[in-house]
């Protein structure tokens, strides 16, 4: 197959090396044609490039690794835990958030203040996210939250923004003290 139709045919595969052990490696095939010197005809033969990138998957694997890691560290956090992108809706939250609103994380990410809270607060905190973000400063603030079991508790929101690697604003992350 690789040789009748080459162009476009790309195969990842496991090199064994003996200097680095097993390296990944991605396989490009292409089909070109040279001209032998004092030959009359083009030669048509099969390209084949090797791209190393077991380095790449290396940093992909700490990377996933990591990012497990960060989130067994926020949920292991026994206050509640949220974060929102800057239009306001929520982007994660861990397990204390979950239980306290009586919601699962997939019933939170995506939607905003509005859609897990009753106007009356909902209201209240989406004010103080505009604030938060016109201003730039650490925000804390008391207030009413409305658990799972239906009561209102007063609490004590401590918020600050995050940014992006550019650091161009991307949101907020906040806790719930009760």
């Amino acid at each position: 197959a690789i040789y009748s139709k080459p162009d476009g045919k790309q195969i990842e595969t496991r090199l064994p090396q003996k200097a680095s052990g097993v390296r990944n490696v991605i396989l490009n095939f292409s089909r070109y044609k040279a001209k032998i010197p004092d030959k009359k005809q083009n030669f048509g033969d099969l390209l084949v490039t090797v791209v190393d990138i077991t380095d790449k998957m290396q940093a992909v694997q700490a990377l996933e690794e990591n990012h497990i890691f960060q989130e067994e560290l926020i949920d292991t956090i026994p206050i509640p835990v949220f974060y929102k992108d800057q239009k306001g809706r929520y982007l994660g939250v861990n397990k204390a958030f979950e239980v306290f609103f009586g919601l699962s994380g997939d019933q939170i990410v995506g939607k905003t203040v509005f859609d897990i809270n009753p106007p009356d607060l909902a209201n209240v905190y989406h004010d103080k996210d505009l604030e938060l973000f016109k201003n730039k400063e650490t925000q804390d603030y008391e207030s009413q939250v409305r658990n799972a079991k239906g009561e209102n508790r007063q609490v004590i929101f401590h918020k600050a923004c995050f940014y992006d690697k550019n650091g161009d604003l991307s949101g907020l992350i906040g806790t719930i003290w009760d």
